[in-house]
């Protein structure tokens, strides 16, 4: 894990200690992505959208936290972090950003950092192509309903 050491490290020299220990480890962390996002579209709550960072707060000045994050929607980072719990909300606040925390969490667990910054389309593709590495296969109904949800264009999408 060498860029893990490395973000590690950076975070040090910035002035932010974080130890090994504060960063979770997420095994299968895409696949476990991509169950949530298609259990939330069932439930029509808490969606995937990168134009929107998931925030400190939801309605009526309530903390987001490990307990009610489902109530909002994230970008990927947002949902590793939230994924991740408790030591993912305490890895974000020490690390200063959302994405920081991905990434170390990520890194941890043993992924490449994607792009952050790519529309929800790209985004929602590269997870369902990482999960499937991963091991998990949608089914092919989940995935026509994802693709509907998000009006992704299915000729985009090759298995």
């Amino acid at each position: 894990m060498p860029h893990y050491e490395y973000y590690l490290k950076y975070y040090l020299n910035c002035g932010r200690i974080i130890r090994d220990e504060e960063v979770p480890l997420i095994e299968n962390i895409d696949a476990a992505i991509l169950v949530k996002l298609i259990e939330n579209m069932k439930l029509k709550t808490n969606g995937l959208d990168m134009d929107v960072w998931h925030g400190r707060y939801i309605i009526d000045d309530v903390p987001l936290n490990e307990v009610n994050w489902c109530k909002t929607t994230h970008c990927r980072a947002g949902y590793i972090v939230c994924m991740a719990g408790a030591a993912g909300f305490n890895l974000e606040t020490k690390a200063g950003s959302t994405a920081r925390a991905a990434s170390l969490i990520l890194l941890k667990s043993g992924v490449d950092v994607p792009d952050f910054h790519a529309d929800t389309d790209d985004a929602l593709l590269d997870i369902i192509h990482k999960a499937k590495e991963q091991g998990f296969t949608p089914s092919d109904e989940d995935l026509k309903a994802l693709f509907e949800h998000y009006e992704i264009d299915e000729d985009f999408y090759e298995p």
